[in-house]
């Protein structure tokens, strides 16, 4: 269950990760958030996890150029930067589904060809019996 605590922590973690990389100190950023610059200790505070106001935080998105979801990201979640990247996600998670069905589908002619060769050489009375098997076994898939 989510608390607001959680909360807190998740933006205080992205707030750090948003400012080292972009190769900010605490007194840097502080600096730049306009009209009213910040001390640095206040925005160890947020990284810290006290929590932040409204008015900060949309400063430190102005600041450091970036959308407000950037705060709430989580590592389940990928930090898309524009569309481009988000087609590529998306064409990833489609080939990943069609990679799995093709995988599928080789296991089972694997399945057949190695059926198959057992065939040639089971004596002729029993082929029509491993013929049945083969065809229910690719039922099941």
């Amino acid at each position: 269950m989510l608390k607001k605590n959680d909360i807190k922590t998740r933006i205080g973690k992205n707030l750090k990760r948003l400012r080292t990389d972009r190769g900010l100190t605490q007194d840097m950023l502080g600096a730049m958030l306009k009209p009213n610059p910040v001390d640095g200790s206040h925005i160890a505070a947020i990284e810290g996890g006290k929590g932040v106001s409204d008015d900060i935080l949309a400063r430190i998105c102005n600041a450091l150029k970036v959308d407000i979801w950037e705060f709430y990201w989580t590592e389940d979640i990928p930090v898309i930067k524009d569309k481009q990247e988000l087609e590529d996600i998306r064409q990833r998670r489609e080939a990943a589904k069609i990679g799995i069905a093709d995988m599928v589908r080789e296991a089972e002619a694997s399945w057949i060809t190695a059926a198959k060769k057992k065939e040639s050489i089971v004596p002729e009375s029993t082929n029509k019996g491993l013929q049945r098997r083969i065809i229910k076994q690719k039922k099941v898939y």
